[in-house]
């Protein structure tokens, strides 16, 4: 039986990031979205630094039995998705070619990717931040359709445009936890 576990990153899963983030740009090559993390973003430099202020999250399989997780030597874990989270203003998202639903504290999800294991990688994600926050934002690539779904899926609503730190536009959305 496996477990979805989301944890902060270390640096020692700096490597399984790194693939992640490697399969994410394969992924999104291959269906239509060649622009989003072109020149290897998200760079090993803004993966340390998430790690380094613990804005990063991954989250894993792991083996378990009947009373937790198993701890022995055959146990496998693994790496399957992995996102950062930010609470607090997000300078990115001070102008907007639109409208958010709200002004109140929020946080952020950037730089979410699965890698191609298992599916509800981003409900997981959203899920997990969800329940630390209420209000929450997010924003994508247009080209990227499944993350457009995904958001849309789980009741984002779009905002409109924001514009990133490199001058390329990015389709926002925001999402209320009502419960």
């Amino acid at each position: 039986m496996e477990q979805v576990l989301v944890r902060k990153a270390a640096m020692a899963d700096l490597a399984d990031i790194l693939a992640i983030y490697a399969q994410a740009r394969k992924f999104m090559r291959e269906h239509g979205n060649p622009d989003q993390w072109k020149d290897n973003r998200p760079s090993e430099k803004t993966v340390i630094n998430d790690i380094l202020k613990r804005n990063c999250y991954i989250i894993q399989l792991c083996s378990t039995e009947k009373n937790g997780l198993k701890k022995s030597d055959d146990e496998k874990i693994t790496v399957v998705g992995v996102f950062a989270f930010i609470t607090g203003n997000d300078p990115t998202y001070s102008s907007i070619d639109g409208a958010w639903h709200s002004d109140k504290p929020y946080g952020t999800i950037h730089r979410l990717a699965s890698a191609g294991i298992t599916g509800g990688i981003a409900k997981t994600c959203f899920d997990y931040c969800s329940k630390r926050i209420s209000y929450l934002r997010i924003d994508t690539h247009e080209a990227n359709t499944p993350m457009h779904k995904a958001v849309l899926d789980y009741g984002f609503r779009k905002c409109g445009t924001i514009i990133t730190d490199n001058g390329t536009p990015r389709t926002a959305f925001d999402f209320i936890n009502r419960q």
